[in-house]
């Protein structure tokens, strides 16, 4: 467990892991230990080695970052800026009508989430604006892009699913207690929540409330699951308590739909 690099600058308020060995940071805009209003960054570098890939200017502090195949994807301030994974070079950026608070990117569409709870869509083509809904949605958790879908917690609980170019309201889901994420593939959705049983992980179909279940932990999920595959895979939770749970271990044949197949432990 020593240390194999370190690297020092402006303190990162978010990091993603990327393909290929990499991890990408979006730093804030002022050095560590100084004052100012210097813009944000965002910076690619070598897992193994620390070496630096590309970094790139943002017009603020970050709010968010995501990643879509061939993009790094940002929120900062009231705008929402696209780079090339490889080279870091300024792909697009597009105006918010306003300030973000998370972001989410998947199936050809960026989803923001506003602090004041209203999303919007994006295209991850060119940046272009497709949709917005008002909502309110909970702006504490992190939405889910799937294409011309969107599914957001509702504040104080539930979910719902939205059609991202009306944003008329597809399906929902209802549950007492706020949420620490909502996760969906193309089956099922799952939240992290503290419910009448105690905290655990909810799941229900994408078509509605029937047929759904709710499996107790120790303690309550802390934000967004890692899909874990192979037949051993499953949902890897990070818990409150800071233990780690591997829902779904000792699986049998593996499901074309993994994050379903997690939650159908034997």
């Amino acid at each position: 467990l020593s240390p194999s690099w370190m690297k020092e600058g402006r303190p990162a308020n978010r990091l993603l892991v990327l393909p290929g060995g990499r991890v990408a940071a979006s730093e804030d805009g002022a050095a560590s230990g100084s004052e100012g209003g210097e813009p944000g960054r965002l910076t690619a570098f070598d897992a193994v080695s620390g070496t630096e890939v590309w970094s790139a200017e943002l017009s603020s502090p970050a709010a968010d970052i995501a990643y879509a195949p061939g993009l790094l994807l940002a929120v900062s301030g009231a705008s929402l800026e696209a780079f090339d994974e490889s080279t870091g070079a300024r792909a697009w950026s597009a105006s918010l009508s306003a300030r973000a608070r998370s972001l989410s990117a998947g199936n050809g569409t960026a989803i923001v989430l506003g602090e004041s709870g209203s999303l919007s869509a994006f295209s991850l083509a060119d940046g272009m604006g497709i949709g917005a809904a008002p909502g309110p949605f909970d702006p504490m958790v992190r939405p889910v892009a799937d294409g011309d879908r969107a599914v957001a917690a509702l504040p104080g609980g539930g979910a719902a699913e939205i059609a991202v170019k009306s944003g008329a309201l597809v399906r929902s889901w209802a549950w007492k207690g706020p949420a620490s994420f909502v996760a969906a593939d193309r089956d099922r959705i799952f939240a992290g929540i503290v419910g009448a049983e105690g905290p655990g992980l909810l799941y229900a179909p994408r078509a509605g409330d029937a047929g759904g279940g709710f499996i107790e932990l120790e303690a309550g999920a802390f934000d967004s699951p890692v899909v874990v595959g192979g037949l051993r895979g499953g949902l890897l939770l990070l818990l409150e308590d800071g233990s780690l749970v591997l829902v779904g271990k000792d699986r049998g044949q593996a499901s074309a739909s993994a994050l379903a197949a997690a939650v159908d432990p034997p």
